[in-house]
């Protein structure tokens, strides 16, 4: 089966502060799990955010939208404006009020309590009243190339959509003047992994975090059996390492060509943490079919 995207994980100076942020402003659940001393869970609808606590105690300085790395990820809602307002008044900082910029969607980048970023997306179409869901993770690499060949050979699927861009309105969005960007998008059954390279401002040199600082930690992949992908995944070039097990879950690791931490999960459908027991799993392979 095709790995899929399954978590994302955040290291904050005060992961009970931030965990509360997000279950009062977007609606994301704690999950139970005794076992694992090491992180919060919250729960969306289909995909799931893991918070540590970041060693050095510090919040971030600004990242930019541009900035290399695991660069944000991106919460979703038939009614944008109303969860912009909900993150703004809970206090996360954003570029700008959500911008149309002629897809039918509006978008918005914002930084939570711990100046982390993330991306906030109005959906045309969509039932106001449906719970909001996550719709992608979001690597700035800047080396496009390799970066979508590694996670295309990961997760087993080629990028369904590629460009370049330059709407003028991308910068009332990033906050960032004269934007030139190109993207990659991957579906999985789960959300879609999404690739960055600026061109203007640019992309600089990857230089991938300490696990423990502050910001993004890691991005997680599920999968059925943990020996048969990391035999499929070393017959292609991509090795990896046992390390700590995530929440439990037997886990092997591995670094992209940027140096960012993956960790791929083999959970059981009947796991505590499986996306198969999450309220709306295939929100977003509906979307994308629609």
């Amino acid at each position: 089966m095709t790995i899929r995207l399954h978590h994302i994980a955040i290291a904050s100076p005060t992961p009970n502060a931030t965990a509360a942020f997000y279950r009062e402003t977007a609606d994301l659940a704690p999950v139970d799990l005794p076992e694992d001393d090491d992180a919060q869970w919250l729960a969306g609808p289909n995909f799931y955010l893991a918070l540590y606590e970041a060693k050095d105690g510090e919040p971030l300085p600004d990242r930019q939208v541009c900035d290399p790395g695991i660069g944000h990820f991106c919460l979703q809602s038939g009614d944008g404006n109303g969860l912009w307002q909900r993150l703004a008044d809970g206090g996360m900082r954003f570029n700008d009020k959500p911008v149309a910029l002629g897809t039918g969607a509006i978008y918005a980048y914002g930084r939570d309590r711990d100046a982390t970023l993330i991306e906030v997306e109005g959906v045309p179409n969509a039932d106001p009243e449906t719970p909001i869901w996550f719709a992608h993770v979001a690597i700035v690499t800047p080396d496009i190339e390799a970066l979508s060949g590694f996670y295309a050979r990961l997760i087993g699927r080629d990028p369904h959509r590629t460009g370049r861009f330059d709407n003028p309105l991308f910068s009332n969005v990033t906050g960032m003047p004269d934007v030139d960007v190109s993207a990659a998008w991957i579906k999985t059954p789960s959300i879609q992994l999404e690739m960055w390279q600026y061109h203007h401002p640019p992309t600089g040199p990857a230089s991938p975090p300490e696990k423990d600082t502050t910001g993004y930690r890691q991005v997680g992949f599920c999968c059925d059996d943990l020996d048969t992908e990391r035999d499929r995944l070393e017959s292609l070039g991509i090795t990896f390492e046992t390390g700590e097990d995530v929440a439990g879950q037997p886990t092997l690791w591995t670094l992209d060509p940027d140096g960012n931490r993956v960790a791929v999960l083999e959970i059981s459908a009947d796991a505590a943490l499986a996306l198969e027991r999450l309220s709306d799993p295939d929100v977003v392979a509906r979307r994308l079919a629609a």
